[in-house]
């Protein structure tokens, strides 16, 4: 009997032993889960962290842009203001130069009302008498004695009507230089 029970108390031992050695292992086994259940919450925590300074900086950097936008805005809105005060003096300038123009048309109309301006320099030569208008007199008198020409062979009719020449009331042809001899007779 003595025997058994050193066997029984044995095999108890043996069995207390194992079932520490289990129980150690499944401590072991725990500590490393939560271990490892303690490490992804740090890792969870430090994206979640990371993720806020991200997004930190994102809202700054918009705030930033936000901000140029709005004195970027307001730069324009007193350049449009500076843009209305140039507009009004070049509506200003412009109604003085348009003055101005009606003022100088007015002398000008007041001087020609007055008459022909006598020039400021006597003429050196008073007995001597002015070519200036010769050769265009001479040239209206030489054209009144051709058109008194025209008119009066127009008049005269041959025995078979009015001269040759004048079909359908067609103007006689002129040449611009003189005609030559031999076409004289030709019209």
């Amino acid at each position: 009997d003595r025997e058994e029970r050193e066997k029984k108390k044995k095999q108890i031992n043996e069995w207390k032993q194992r079932k520490a050695e289990e129980q150690a292992r499944e401590r072991v086994r725990e500590e490393q889960a939560e271990r490892e259940k303690l490490r992804e919450r740090q890792q969870w925590e430090a994206a979640r962290q990371e993720k806020r300074v991200i997004a930190a900086e994102y809202r700054r950097q918009r705030q930033e842009a936000e901000n140029r936008i709005r004195e970027a805005s307001q730069t324009v809105s007193s350049a449009r203001r500076a843009m209305s005060v140039d507009t009004a003096r070049v509506k200003q300038r412009n109604a003085e130069a348009v003055h101005r123009q009606l003022e100088a048309l007015r002398q000008r109309q007041a001087e020609q009302a007055k008459g022909p301006s006598t020039p400021s320099t006597p003429s050196k030569f008073t007995g001597v008498p002015s070519r200036a208008l010769s050769s265009a007199e001479a040239y209206v008198s030489r054209r009144r004695t051709q058109l008194a020409a025209e008119e009066q062979a127009a008049h005269t009719d041959s025995k078979y009507g009015p001269l040759p020449g004048n079909f359908a009331g067609s103007v006689d042809h002129r040449a611009i230089r003189a005609t030559p001899a031999w076409r004289k007779g030709l019209g």
